[in-house]
């Protein structure tokens, strides 16, 4: 599942990150809700095993279903005069001693000092924090809260014009364990 998004105009001012995106899964041992107690690293899922498309005049949509617990699907709209890609999960129930992660990587180059940045706000407020991952904690201790918004920038770039921004209806953790990516 990978793409390409461009926002802003055409020609020169045009901003285009590129990403991929996929589903992992790690094994708990035993953690409860909200406590993550990995036994080893994400596991990738399978690709999805029906992927079906949707075009009208104002919205496309692309379904993808795996066959994972029961029933994983993606829904990702693109609505005509609107800047943002719309991404809708729906997990179904889990086994209770999994966790399911979106992974997303790109070309976003977060890592000034070859650790990876993350931005996120500790309580919903406007201001973002820098999260910088911690080589010697577990990846657990890597995550934080979401509570609505993760963003990681480009240090690469010389205007640092280019970021990827994950918006959330509901508070959930995030990491970036590796230059570019996101969990």
């Amino acid at each position: 599942l990978a793409s390409f998004i461009s926002i802003g105009c055409s020609g020169p001012d045009m901003i285009k990150v590129l990403y991929r995106q996929t589903y992992s899964q790690y094994l708990d041992g035993g953690g409860g809700a909200y406590c993550l107690i990995e036994q080893s690293p994400a596991v990738e899922l399978a690709l999805p095993y029906q992927v079906s498309q949707t075009s009208g005049p104002v919205m496309q949509e692309v379904l993808h279903r795996y066959a994972y617990s029961s029933g994983l699907t993606q829904r990702t709209r693109i609505i005509q005069h609107d800047p943002t890609v719309h991404v809708i999960h729906d997990a179904g129930r889990l086994p209770s001693d999994r966790e399911l992660v979106s992974s997303i990587a790109t070309d976003i180059g977060n890592s000034p000092s070859d650790l990876p940045v993350l931005y996120t706000e500790a309580s919903g407020a406007v201001e973002l924090y820098p999260r910088i991952y911690n080589a010697t904690s577990s990846i657990a201790q890597n995550y934080h809260a979401m509570v609505q918004t993760a963003v990681i920038r480009d240090a690469t770039s010389s205007s640092n014009d280019r970021q990827f921004s994950v918006l959330a209806r509901r508070t959930m953790g995030v990491a970036s364990l590796k230059k570019g990516e996101l969990e």
